[in-house]
């Protein structure tokens, strides 16, 4: 029978207050990113249409998550009918996959982003590929086994642990690999721009921007460590708000070190350069196929020592 609960017991409000904060923190992120390149006149790319569709998925993630809550996520378990409990569970189970595909396309976007500073096909192309396919393999392991976790018809209830897989070592692959991938987007980044020739000081800002990457690993982490200490639990639907709060400061995170890089200070750093299309420019996708090179403002002040044919009016490109 259910019971009275407290309202020091009663995490479900904090719940839908803190998913929907770091969901509107990210919202604002994207659109700081949208209109900064709206305003210095640079075109949407693949990487601004992937982090757009990750927020997408991210709105319906903070819809199952703010769903969960109002039915009883963050009360006691004894205080809820058997049927709150299983309504709990299915709109938790419903956001789970929309919240590791909003973490997929952020990687993705990343990775388009890289492909756009570096175009040529060396050891960086290659390492940024086996991320690609990583995150692919990644994401539909986890998606396939979140979605199957427990025993059919019911694959949302895993009160019952007997019928399901272990959720903590799920969980552990999931994280894991999410802080790895980071690791070697966060580690791409900062070689593609470690050889430009300017200040020590600006290449070091330039490669700081993109190393704040590394902060999405902090909440990855202590997600890591809750998920672990969360599971098995008697005590299911007041126990999952805190690996819930978890999930949205990491996606929170996420997308705002996505979107850092493309706002306005970083942006006005560089300007777009030689254009390289590649393919043979026919098909109807070969607008997809150009792909931009940059340049920092400062080369244009500065020619190279050693050639004498260099002048401010004849700035060097130098892409990366």
């Amino acid at each position: 029978m259910p019971t009275t609960i407290s309202a020091a017991d009663d995490r479900s409000s904090l719940i839908q207050a803190l998913t929907w904060f770091l969901f509107l923190a990210g919202f604002f992120s994207i659109c700081a990113r949208i209109l900064t390149k709206y305003f210095l006149g640079r075109g949407m790319f693949w990487d601004d249409r992937l982090i757009l569709a990750a927020e997408a998925s991210l709105v319906g993630q903070a819809i199952a998550v703010s769903t969960s809550a109002s039915r009883g996520m963050g009360k006691p378990q004894n205080s809820l009918p058997k049927e709150t409990v299983d309504k709990v569970l299915q709109a938790d189970y419903a956001g789970t996959p929309l919240f590791l595909l909003s973490l997929a396309l952020i990687k993705w976007s990343l990775s388009s982003f890289i492909r756009q500073l570096s175009p040529t096909k060396d050891i960086k192309y290659r390492i940024d590929k086996s991320l690609r396919m990583l995150v692919v393999l990644w994401f539909v392991s986890a998606a396939i086994v979140g979605l199957f976790q427990c025993k059919l018809p019911t694959p949302w209830d895993y009160t019952t642990s007997h019928n399901c897989i272990d959720r903590r070592s799920w969980w552990t692959y999931v994280t894991t690999l999410n802080i790895v991938t980071e690791v070697g987007y966060v580690t791409i980044h900062v070689f593609t721009f470690r050889k430009l020739q300017v200040s020590r000081r600006r290449k070091v800002s330039i490669q700081a921007i993109f190393a704040a990457r590394l902060l999405v690993i902090i909440p990855a982490v202590i997600q890591l460590h809750v998920f672990r200490g969360s599971y098995p639990s008697s005590n299911l639907t007041y126990d999952l708000w805190l690996p819930t709060v978890c999930n949205q400061i990491v996606a929170c995170v996420s997308v705002v070190t996505a979107c850092v890089p493309h706002l306005k200070p970083f942006m006005e750093s560089i300007e777009p350069d030689n254009v390289v299309q590649i393919g043979d420019g026919n098909s109807s996708d070969s607008r997809d196929a150009i792909i931009r090179g940059i340049r920092l403002r400062e080369i244009a002040t500065a020619p190279p020592s050693g050639n004498p044919h260099s002048s401010p009016s004849n700035p060097q490109h130098i892409t990366v």
